[in-house]
């Protein structure tokens, strides 16, 4: 038991003690408004106020949590100094204001700010604390937790077993926003495409086009068969989000409706995996269409879809997730930027989303994830071997902190097609950890 005393109290501190005391340390606490009222139930007092007490570990409150607005707020970090620094000084006082920090990183405060937005519409990374403060790859709120932890353990009487136990383990996620490259399409979107290669001399293109129409081959995003072999070789279960909006700019697969893209969706669940959507780009500000495309895919499956991730990781505070909560998702997947790898929200763990503008804490939990295969190849233009190289530190990190590792991978990415070849190796290696 630890025991705080806060002569205030509000919902932004309530939230990130439960964060860190009840979800990620697994400790008990009790908080107190009143000194007279602190008494010796716990193996420490934390003494969350201006004022000394002796005998307490002070941390003096930066006032973020006692606040109900959005304001500008410069959050600067420095990799070497927050990742070193000396969790807590002679004096028994912390050298920063560990909630306050956590609160701040973990609730994407600086996403409602106004910066400057990419062209879908996004919160782009260059403009992160994190980013910019040379800490993106690294888990840098679970690396505070774990220094706190190591705090409570040398100096306050706790022991490991006091602790939630932590264990590293492999969370494949998988985006299928086109089923299949050719089959199931309308012809005239076929002339379309071939009129187009035709003009940039693209033959091999279409002649791979021709022999999955007629059959002579098989369409190389109908990878299936691969997948779930080697996820059932290590023994994982992934998640699979399935794009069943309709056709759009940005959204291409194929309809709902094709018996081939039904029995696909299928023979995923039938192996085990959990289906959730993936809602489509046009879907974004409209509750009402997300809601069909949910009941589309509902339909398919047979019951509740409760998990959900962003078409191209498109979402906006606090609009986004107040539409999938309004339409029954509880596990929201789109935590993490597209265009670099990393810990958009300094951590490896779910958390619960805390709405700003509405300043409480909701039911909605947020599932981060920290590699993608897209970013590796398309942005950082990185071959399999280098992915591969580069990915083993990241997972190094997570072995450590015995965290999830959770991933995304696109069907078209394990085509070998469309110039993914050799990215199957990259699966197989996370799917391995």
């Amino acid at each position: 038991m630890v025991e705080i005393y806060c002569p205030y109290t509000s919902e932004r501190l309530i939230y990130v003690l439960n964060y860190i005391f009840t979800e990620r340390l697994g400790i008990p606490y009790l908080l107190h408004q009143h000194l007279e009222s602190v008494g010796s139930k716990g193996k420490l007092l934390i003494n969350y106020s201006d004022t000394s007490i002796a005998g307490s570990l002070q941390i003096i409150p930066q006032g973020i949590l006692f606040e109900e607005g959005i304001r500008y707020l410069v959050f600067d970090l420095k990799q070497d100094d927050d990742i070193n620094i000396l969790i807590k000084k002679p004096e028994n006082e912390l050298y920063f204001d560990l909630f306050a920090s956590v609160f701040y990183v973990i609730s994407r405060y600086e996403e409602y700010l106004m910066f400057s937005k990419d062209e879908h519409h996004r919160f782009k990374h260059e403009d992160s604390c994190l980013f910019q403060g040379h800490c993106l790859h690294i888990p840098l709120v679970d690396i505070w937790l774990d220094s706190f932890k190591n705090l409570l353990m040398s100096e306050f009487g706790f022991s490991d077993t006091d602790f939630r136990k932590k264990e590293f383990t492999i969370e494949p996620t998988l985006d299928i926003d086109s089923v299949f490259a050719y089959k199931g399409r309308p012809f005239y979107r076929h002339l379309a495409a071939m009129l187009r290669d035709l003009l940039t001399l693209r033959f091999v293109e279409i002649a791979k086009r021709i022999s999955v129409m007629t059959q002579a081959r098989p369409d190389p995003n109908d990878n299936f068969d691969f997948q779930l072999k080697t996820l059932e070789e290590k023994g994982l279960k992934a998640i699979y989000f399935f794009q069943v909006g309709p056709y759009g700019r940005y959204d291409k697969n194929i309809s709902p409706t094709h018996q081939g893209f039904i029995d696909i969706i299928k023979k995923v669940k039938a192996a085990g995996h959990t289906i959730g959507l993936h809602p489509s780009y046009q879907s974004n500000g409209e509750t009402k269409e997300i809601l069909e495309e949910k009941k589309i895919l509902e339909s398919i499956i047979g019951e509740p879809v409760l998990h959900s991730r962003q078409h191209f990781l498109r979402f906006e505070m606090p609009k986004t997730y107040r539409h999938l909560i309004d339409c029954g998702i509880q596990k929201e997947y789109s935590m993490g930027y597209s265009d670099i790898n990393g810990f958009r929200a300094g951590t490896a763990f779910p958390f619960y989303w805390f709405d700003l503008v509405a300043n409480k804490s909701t039911a909605l939990q947020i599932v981060p994830f920290c590699m993608m295969d897209v970013a590796y190849k398309q942005f950082a233009q990185l071959s399999p071997q280098e992915t591969i190289s580069q990915s083993q530190e990241m997972i190094e990190h997570l072995k450590t902190n015995g965290s999830a590792f959770c991933f995304i991978f696109h069907n078209e990415s394990l085509s070998e097609h469309r110039g993914w070849k050799g990215w199957r190796a990259v699966f197989k290696y996370w799917v391995n950890g």
